[in-house]
Formats: structure tokens, sequence, C-alpha cells
């Protein structure tokens, strides 16, 4: 029930190699001028994610593990991106 640990968490799986590649590859598929700005976007968005975790009970009183996740759409303003 650690958001901090939680939000460390998603940020590992965000940064991983897998997912550092895959933004890379989807950079390199925008015309040229574009993929710089593109991979500064992107990046910007990850930095941006935040955790929220929901008091959400289950019956009998159990604390589900419920998180919602954020991170702000609007640092993408080209659609081309």
């Amino acid at each position: 029930m650690n958001d901090k640990l939680v939000l460390q968490t998603v940020n590992e799986v965000w940064r991983d190699q897998t997912s550092l590649l895959f933004l890379q590859q989807v950079c390199q598929n925008l015309p040229e001028n574009l993929q710089l700005p593109a991979g500064r976007t992107l990046q910007h968005f990850v930095d941006s994610l935040k955790i929220n975790r929901l008091d959400i009970k289950l019956q009998g009183g159990a604390i589900a593990l419920v998180y919602n996740m954020y991170a702000s759409g609007q640092l993408i303003t080209d659609d081309n991106i």
C-alpha cells in the first residue's frame, strides 16, 4: 500500500530496456524533423507519471489494492507524435 513503491515499480517498467527501445522505434518512424522533439516529448510524458491509490474496500472490509496511473497527455501537443 506504499504509493512510492508502486510509483517506483511502474517507473521501472516504463523505463526498462524494452520500453525505451519501443519509444525509440516510435520516434524513428516519424519524419526526421520530428524525431528529436518527439523523443523529448515522450520523455517528459514518462516523467510526468503520478500514482493515486483508490481507497476501495471489498466485501468484508478488506482493502483492494487499486491504483490510478496518470501522465500528462497535454505534453504531447503534436498529433503526429
